[in-house]
């Protein structure tokens, strides 16, 4: 069974929070200053968990974690270096640039030849 953890970003921290699940009696969720303290929390908040229902003699069901990011989740996760980002891409940017540009003074020259023209 699968459970869907939502990541998400609040103002000056992140938190995850376990979607309800009909076949789950429990509901967790995790803070954190990053995302990987709030993950790190979840996990915490799990293992509480799992020791209350031991101590009260009930049974544990574990889903497979499926985690859902927002994208500020996602970037404080997987940090993006956009100048790395732009290095691989260069030569697309620097076309579509290139093209752009002559676009913008072609457009400009006919203006031009058809403003003085009339």
């Amino acid at each position: 069974m699968k459970c869907d953890v939502i990541v998400e970003t609040s103002r000056n921290s992140f938190a995850c929070i376990m979607k309800k699940s009909k076949y789950l009696s429990y509901h967790l969720f995790g803070v954190g200053k990053t995302t990987r303290k709030a993950i790190e929390d979840f996990f915490i908040a799990r293992d509480e968990m799992k020791q209350m229902y031991e101590e009260e003699g009930r049974q544990f069901v574990e889903p497979e974690w499926n985690f859902i990011f927002d994208v500020g989740a996602f970037l404080d996760y997987y940090p993006i270096n956009v100048t790395a980002f732009c290095k691989i891409f260069r030569y697309q940017c620097l076309t579509t640039a290139t093209i752009c540009f002559w676009f913008s003074k072609t457009q400009t020259k006919e203006y031009r030849e058809n403003t003085e023209s009339s």
